[in-house]
């Protein structure tokens, strides 16, 4: 099962775009939730969750949405689809609250800085610079420069 490379998530999260709000429960594959445990215990209470049969609340996400391309994120829940994972589920119950429909045209790439269309005209989100990789990312998914 693959999951979604979290540099993808960072990347949509820079894009951003229109937010659509969705607020019903559905079943969501979970090869597409970015979600790194960072509690032991709490991954092991949702093991055992799992373990004694019993139906674990929907975990809450938000959608990142380029085209075809759709990447979850837990708001809530992030220990809960670790351990559906490790059990070999394929889908989780999950409240969605919404969407991100990404558009990257609405972004720009000059040298090592990421610009947002902002509605007084291209802002520097990154007056540093962006990171390669991430900068490699960006033009995957199609921000010009």
């Amino acid at each position: 099962m693959t999951v979604p490379n979290p540099l993808t998530l960072r990347a949509l999260r820079l894009i951003g775009g229109e937010w659509r709000g969705i607020g019903r429960t559905v079943p969501v594959r979970i090869n597409r939730i970015v979600a790194e445990p960072w509690n032991s215990d709490r991954l092991q209470r949702a093991r055992q969750l799992l373990a004694e049969g019993r139906k674990p609340p929907p975990v809450h996400l938000v959608s990142w949405r380029l085209g075809n391309i759709r990447i979850y994120e837990p708001s809530d829940g992030i220990h809960r689809v670790s351990a559906a994972r490790e059990a070999g589920r394929s889908h989780i119950a999950a409240r969605l609250s919404g969407e991100h429909v990404c558009d990257p045209a609405r972004c720009l790439i000059r040298g090592r800085n990421f610009y947002v269309l902002k509605p007084d005209g291209y802002a520097c989100d990154w007056e540093n610079g962006v990171d390669e990789a991430l900068l490699a990312e960006l033009r995957r998914l199609g921000v010009p420069g």
